[in-house]
This record gives structure tokens, sequence and C-alpha cells, in this order.
């Protein structure tokens, strides 16, 4: 991966080097806390207008190519996930992980306990790189 095109900066010229959205002088680590608190993207945008879409996004699918690929290291086979988009933004075949994408009508518990059956059986079904769906 080329480092010109990555959408994270760490320089030590820039906020002592903290990781930042490329061209800006917005740590990574604010997208997150967002993130993890629950806020939705266009909060975090519009409280923070250097960093776009597109650079937010990117962030993400990096993050997502990172964990399949730190999952492949650690001898994980399965990903399981309520992310239906995942399927279209990340290369499944090559990742040799298989994924199953759970569709429920919410992803909080009380949806999710029903499906635990069909994912369990999922998990032992499915090959590496490809991709089931249970609850659908």
């Amino acid at each position: 991966m080329r480092t010109d095109s990555l959408p994270i900066l760490s320089s030590p010229d820039i906020m002592g080097g903290t990781p930042v959205f490329a061209g800006t002088r917005v740590p990574v680590q604010t997208f997150v806390e967002y993130l993890e608190a629950g806020d939705p993207l266009d909060e975090f945008l519009v409280d923070f207008p250097s960093v776009s879409r597109e650079q937010a996004i990117a962030v993400l699918e990096l993050a997502k190519r990172l964990l399949l690929a730190q999952m492949r290291a650690a001898g994980f086979t399965t990903l399981v996930t309520v992310d239906r988009n995942l399927t279209f933004q990340q290369h499944i075949a090559a990742s040799g992980i298989a994924v199953i994408v759970v569709h429920a009508l919410t992803n909080r518990l009380p949806d999710l306990l029903p499906l635990a059956p069909q994912v369990v059986a999922a998990i032992a079904e499915t090959p590496a790189g490809a991709i089931a769906r249970v609850g659908v």
C-alpha cells in the first residue's frame, strides 16, 4: 500500500505525531471517539468540516482491511457481523476469512439471540472466503 494515498498521516511536525486525517489537524482518535459514543458520521463531519466524507470512509475501509489481515494472522477463520455492506466493500474471497452476515430487525441482543443457532450452523458450514447470510 502506498503511503502517499493513505487517509491518515502521522508527522512529528503535525500535533506531535498524533495520527490525523491527511491534510488536516483532526486526530483520527477523535473520529473513533465519536463513533464509540454512538454519534453519527454526519455529526462528526459537521463538527470537523476539514474532514471530507470520503476521508472518513477511507479511514473506516482501512480499518476493515487491517482488521481482516489481523484476524488472518491470528488464526481466526470467521467474522460474524451485522454490517450488511461489508461484503460489497471488501474482497472477501481473497481475505481467507469466512463472513457471516446477520440480518436482524436491529443489532440489539433481543433481536440477535433468536438467530444464534443459525449463526452457529453457518460458522460450521461456511468455508474460508465465502459469505453466508442468516436471518434473511
